[in-house]
């Protein structure tokens, strides 16, 4: 089995849940670079967090990749990665199913949190939604 060496703990989040964490927030690499240039087209010094955003290193790869690769193993949308599918991932992997299952739920954590968060923008939009439409508010065509 293979087992990732420990470094000095940087805080609780974990190297890839930060690097996902920056993802959700600030969006792709793509949209990143172009946030970057409009600011240098402005004379302005882009933010720290998007000139030297988190990076996954080259031992933490596999983990990113079986994180991704069970995301389609949930049972719930929603919901969390089955630890049965972690363990599965794992044996046909040869990795260590602890430290996996440790990452991954890790990682998957900071998802969950996300998903909420934009359930409850929709459901506060849709409820916004509803009393302006009743109190005739609603967008004229």
């Amino acid at each position: 089995m293979v087992a990732i060496p420990r470094g000095p703990r940087r805080g609780r989040r974990g190297k890839l849940a930060a690097v996902l964490d920056h993802n959700l927030r600030l969006g792709d690499a793509e949209t990143q670079e172009k946030v970057i240039a409009a600011h240098k087209a402005r004379g302005l010094t882009p933010p720290e967090n998007l000139v030297n955003p988190p990076k996954i290193e080259l031992r933490f790869l596999v983990y990113w990749e079986a994180f991704q690769d069970l995301q389609t193993e949930r049972v719930n949308p929603r919901g969390m990665i089955p630890i049965g599918k972690i363990i599965e991932y794992a044996d046909r992997y040869k990795l260590d199913p602890d430290t996996l299952k440790r990452i991954v739920w890790k990682t998957d954590a900071v998802l969950l949190e996300h998903w909420k968060g934009v359930d409850a923008a929709e459901k506060a939009k849709a409820e916004s939604d509803r009393k302006n439409k009743a109190a005739g508010l609603g967008a004229k065509s």
